[in-house]
């Protein structure tokens, strides 16, 4: 049996937290376990080293995290985000198939600010 991988952990604590009824997520909370996820694919797709997509695994978190900040808008996003979409999201980066574009847009689909966010559905912002 192998050790359960830190993105599967969170993936999964999420899921027990969703199932427990409405969880919020800080904003930031949720950047670092999608920045985890991302980065952790990306090393199993082969993406980082010398010479790939990332140099390092540092390298792929610094850059990553900052595609995850501008991807979930504080005003919308702070303390809205929801648990059971978000960990939807999660699954969606861990089982991105390598080097599919089409796949990845669909992943990026799912993590979308409007369904991250459940302040997209509450006209007071949640």
């Amino acid at each position: 049996m192998t050790p359960i991988s830190k993105t599967m952990a969170a993936a999964l604590l999420a899921l027990v937290a969703a199932s427990c009824g409405s969880v919020s997520t800080s904003r930031e909370t949720a950047r670092d376990q999608a920045t985890t996820a991302t980065c952790d694919r990306l090393m199993q797709c082969g993406n980082i080293g010398d010479g790939k997509a990332f140099s390092s695994y540092d390298n792929c978190k610094i850059m990553e995290q900052s595609f995850w900040e501008g991807h979930w808008d504080a005003a919308t996003c702070d303390n809205k985000i929801d648990g059971a979409n978000l960990t939807v999201c999660l699954s969606a980066i861990s089982a991105t198939d390598c080097g599919n574009g089409l796949d990845l847009f669909a992943t990026l689909a799912k993590c979308d600010e409007a369904k991250v966010c459940d302040a997209a559905s509450s006209p007071d912002g949640g």
